[in-house]
């Protein structure tokens, strides 16, 4: 009887030791807004359908979904890497959800869900990486831009990765800078570069060609990729200020690339785009046009949100934020007064003298003052006019009795 309860325990302890279907990995510990996230998943049981790029999503801690642009490359047939960079969002703990995965399990097709905890907080540094990973090739460019903040970085690399960069790189606010680096082609394990700086690091990871299929591998230079001459944007206007800025997208591929914009709800009004969708050839570039309140509306405070790109193989998020002078000093109504004169209420008035409609509603008030000064002036016009009638009329009677008398002088000049 014991032998079979032994067996029994182990039987019911058993899925929890073994390895999780999948496994999601980070590469830091937490990241700020704007910064590059490189999400590893391995795949230790293949689900029905493989993951793909509509399957990652980013949770708050209410469980709301927070919009992400992730891209995802298929490094071997049970590694996964996904890409996207991180949105304007508060500092917080968040929660990176792979789903849905299917299984059959017991003949019943189930949907599971694989989450990973990601912290957001703003150390006041922020650095964009692409590529974000190489597949190991002689020579690898990698492009290095500071989104915030100036950077001083160490560069560091394992003895099969070549490069000259033996002092400290420095990238300023708002700069990009280019890095090459050489390796062999025959590094059998995947490797690291570190960018590492007093406030922290970035990895860049490269991916052995040695283990990979050739039918499992997206390379660099197959992918139709685009890439962005500015990678946020940032305006301070006047209240009824507006700008535009000429916006360069480059396709890096040998095949036509269609790119589609979307501006966020709360840019909406605010920032405008001349396309929302483009088809750019290959090795060409595209300008597009970005207006930043372009119809100058009166507006205070400050708007910022993620524009986002997406294209069949890659998606951006681009930080925009657009600020407009403080609230203006809210106005005092004028107040009704007490008439010392009269000792009754009048309407209010303001600075100029006359009666503010706007506060009793459409009815029409007089003012009293007004209407004290204005009656001596009836008085005189209407003396006026009397005198008026008063002399036609004399003058009417005058000339009736001189025409009376000419006709009686008529008669006596007759024979």
């Amino acid at each position: 009887m014991r032998w079979w309860l032994v067996v029994g325990l182990f039987l019911l302890i058993l899925p929890v030791v073994v390895a999780d279907k999948i496994d999601i990995a980070l590469y830091q510990d937490h990241f700020s807004p704007s910064a590059t996230v490189q999400v590893l998943v391995t795949v230790n049981e293949p689900p029905v359908y493989a993951p793909d790029v509509n399957m990652l999503h980013l949770l708050d801690a209410s469980g709301s979904q927070v919009r992400i642009a992730p891209l995802v490359r298929r490094i071997r047939d049970n590694l996964f890497l996904y890409i996207f960079d991180v949105p304007q969002v508060p500092d917080s703990r968040y929660t990176l959800e792979l789903a849905p995965l299917k299984y059959v399990v017991d003949a019943v097709l189930k949907e599971f869900r694989f989450s990973k905890e990601l912290v957001v907080a703003d150390d006041g540094f922020s650095l964009h990486l692409q590529p974000p990973f190489f597949v190991q090739a002689y020579n690898n460019e990698l492009k290095v831009s500071s989104i915030k903040g100036d950077f001083s970085f160490v560069v560091e690399a394992p003895p099969e990765i070549k490069h000259v960069y033996s002092s400290p790189q420095k990238v300023a606010d708002g700069d990009v800078h280019y890095f090459v680096f050489s390796m062999s082609s025959f590094v059998p394990a995947d490797l690291m570069i570190n960018l590492s700086w007093s406030g922290g690091k970035v990895f860049i990871p490269v991916f052995s060609s040695a283990n990979i299929q050739d039918k499992a591998v997206v390379k660099n230079d197959t992918v139709p990729r685009f890439e962005l001459s500015q990678l946020s944007f940032t305006k301070e206007l006047s209240s009824t200020g507006s700008s535009a800025d000429a916006w360069l997208l480059k396709n890096l591929g040998a095949k036509p690339l269609r790119v589609n914009f979307f501006v966020p709800d709360s840019l909406m009004g605010i920032v405008r785009v001349n396309e929302s969708s483009v088809l750019i050839a290959p090795g060409a570039s595209y300008q597009q046009f970005v207006w930043f309140n372009q119809e100058g509306v009166s507006r205070f405070g400050v708007f910022s949100g993620d524009m986002v790109l997406t294209s069949d193989y890659q998606n951006a998020t681009v930080p925009v934020r657009v600020v407009f002078p403080e609230g203006s000093k809210p106005v005092v109504p004028p107040q009704p007064f007490v008439d010392s004169e009269t000792n009754t209420v009048q309407p209010a008035r303001n600075d100029s003298g006359f009666v503010d409609l706007e506060i009793f509603g459409n009815q029409t008030y007089t003012d009293v003052r007004e209407k004290s000064s204005k009656t001596p002036l009836i008085f005189v016009l209407l003396l006026v006019v009397v005198a008026i009638i008063i002399y036609v009329l004399s003058r009417k009677k005058k000339t009736e009795q001189t025409f009376d008398q000419y006709l009686e002088e008529m008669r006596k000049r007759r024979p």
